[in-house]
């Protein structure tokens, strides 16, 4: 087994989701420790990287979401260091803004030198808001998504695929693809946090092959093999 990168997550912002499959069990209450404590640990694992051999790709995560007051303190602390949350960022159970506000979010984003947003999906408007638990959810990632992507930063949305949402895929390919144009990215949830909850309704292989091409485009079917 090779190691090929250093996480250091630190669950102290809470989500305003709970999503069904959630891989850290979010109850929309925070964990973790103090946000500098955390940093001091993820200093520390950098600064022996610099002295390392093998040089590995490390981050300094917060969860459950991006929504806590140290952010930008975050990202200019990850582009330092030269950390993937320097220019990248997941946006799922942040606080729902109106469109005022969250251009205001992705501007200062930008600033601070954001240049990718990832929004993940569970299917059509509907079904979303139920399976992350939040009301508006899905209306407001694609507000999010669609003011990314006009001040020029990149929106790859993903979105997971099941026996529950398999029917919605091909619409809401379509209604993504009119914001964020066709690139974007498939998964399939696994067993972690709440992943195991999810058994009955993991993708069948003959409903697999009857997905859209547009929607097998979008999967990496070599990497979720064995499920």
């Amino acid at each position: 087994m090779q190691t090929i990168s250093i996480g250091i997550q630190n669950n102290c912002a809470a989500c305003e989701c709970s999503c069904k499959y959630c891989l850290l069990q979010s109850d929309k209450k925070a964990g973790g420790v103090d946000y500098y404590r955390g940093k001091r640990l993820a200093e520390r694992f950098a600064q022996w990287m610099k002295t390392s051999e093998t040089l590995l790709p490390i981050y300094y995560y917060i969860g459950y979401c991006a929504e806590y007051p140290e952010l930008f303190d975050n990202i200019h602390f990850n582009k330092t260091w030269g950390f993937v949350g320097g220019d990248f960022l997941q946006c799922n159970g942040i606080k729902i803004r109106n469109e005022a506000e969250t251009k205001e979010l992705i501007l200062r984003l930008k600033a601070a030198g954001i240049a990718m947003i990832d929004t993940t999906f569970f299917g059509t408007k509907e079904y979303h808001d139920q399976f992350a638990a939040r009301q508006g959810d899905f209306e407001f990632l694609l507000r999010l998504s669609k003011c990314a992507v006009s001040e020029g930063i990149v929106c790859a949305p993903t979105f997971v695929i099941c026996e529950e949402n398999k029917g919605m895929l091909s619409d809401l390919f379509d209604i993504l693809t009119e914001i964020t144009g066709p690139k974007m990215y498939s998964f399939l949830q696994d067993y972690r946090g709440r992943g195991y909850l999810l058994e009955n309704s993991r993708l069948k292989i003959e409903s697999y092959e009857k997905l859209p091409e547009k929607i097998k485009n979008t999967f990496n079917k070599v990497r979720y093999k064995t499920e």
